[in-house]
């Protein structure tokens, strides 16, 4: 959802579909100030954890490091089977 935050999050709070989120990791872009002079992404985490959401992450949360290794090799493991199962 790179950059669609701004239509996302609030969609999800108006529906109430944040019921069915646990844990919500995301990169805020929406850098604006909104009112009471926080920037919209710290007025959304909140808005989030108010409705039900147990953890809220914004990148660069603490394990975002360790995910993108894991995710590398587990796309360059997976690479490799398909491979020996083309040949």
């Amino acid at each position: 959802v790179e950059g669609a935050e701004i239509d996302i999050v609030p969609k999800l709070l108006a529906t109430n579909a944040t019921r069915l989120v646990d844990v919500f990791l995301w990169e805020c872009h929406a850098k604006w100030r909104g009112t009471k002079g926080k920037c919209q992404c710290a007025m959304w985490e909140e808005s989030l954890r108010r409705a039900g959401v147990k953890r809220v992450y914004r990148e660069k949360y603490p394990f975002a490091d360790q995910e993108k290794h894991r995710a590398a090799v587990w796309n360059a493991t997976a690479a490799a089977a398909l491979a020996r199962s083309v040949r």
